[in-house]
């Protein structure tokens, strides 16, 4: 099973620590990077070669996350936390986690697991840093481990909606249904067109053979979201229950 998850690269530097001149700089390279890859690396190697410190190396590792060179990417966001100051403990923790996803994406959840966990040691009143080592965790088939780091994001943020769905759904994978449903319900509470909530809602109604209501859930998910992952993810469902496949196999 593959975990759908919400990992971004957004931007770490865009602060009032930055001179004028660097953060124009900065936003200029990261523009290129992410429209143009492989001149965006070009160019921010060369403003590392000139000094740029940590933003050059975020701008270097986004332009080859664009070019799906993400082990290369990971190892320039590492450098980049090792440049950040004493006293900036939160974004040293922001890129470490951010280097976790490009492990993440490489396959080498061993890393992505060790580096989110640096990130916390940096950061621990990260929401976002528990709930991705949480998805981590999910992949590696260590599911009480994950509980409990979604368990804390949820003490940090009792609404945080992200952390609530992904709890809902190794709930499911752990047959504790009546949890499962009640963390979705809380979900599509705080909000009832949240995609993975109805995805999720609707898998939890195909295995009470409520086919009908995981039908409506999954045609409302490709409504909201379907060319994504989660909309992808609902269409397949849907066909599965079209040539009437057991009710275990949505994932």
């Amino acid at each position: 099973m593959h975990f759908y998850c919400h990992f971004s690269y957004a931007a770490s530097f865009n602060n009032p620590n930055l001179e004028f001149r660097q953060a124009q700089e900065y936003n200029a390279c990261m523009t290129l990077a992410r429209r143009k890859p492989e001149e965006g690396f070009e160019s921010a190697l060369a403003w590392s070669k000139e000094g740029g410190g940590a933003p050059a190396e975020h701008c270097i590792a986004i332009a080859l996350i664009q070019l799906n060179k993400f082990p290369e990417a990971a190892l320039r966001l590492e450098k980049a936390a090792t440049l950040i100051n004493k006293g900036e403990e939160s974004l040293a923790a922001e890129l470490l986690g951010q280097a976790a996803q490009a492990w993440y994406q490489a396959d080498r959840l061993d890393f992505a697991y060790l580096l989110q966990s640096r990130a916390l040691n940096l950061d621990p009143q990260n929401i976002d840093l528990f709930i991705d080592r949480g998805v981590i965790l999910v992949e590696s088939g260590k599911y009480q481990e994950a509980l409990a780091d979604f368990n804390q994001a949820l003490t940090l943020s009792p609404q945080k909606i992200e952390a609530l769905v992904y709890r809902g759904t190794v709930y499911r994978i752990l047959d504790q249904l009546d949890d499962a449903k009640k963390d979705i319900n809380q979900a599509l509470l705080i909000n009832s067109h949240y995609p993975e909530a109805l995805l999720e809602r609707g898998i939890l109604k195909r295995l009470s053979q409520d086919n009908e209501g995981a039908r409506q859930d999954w045609i409302e998910v490709l409504k909201l979201a379907k060319d994504t992952p989660t909309g992808e993810l609902a269409q397949r469902n849907i066909e599965k229950l079209d040539i009437n496949l057991p009710s275990n196999t949505e994932n």
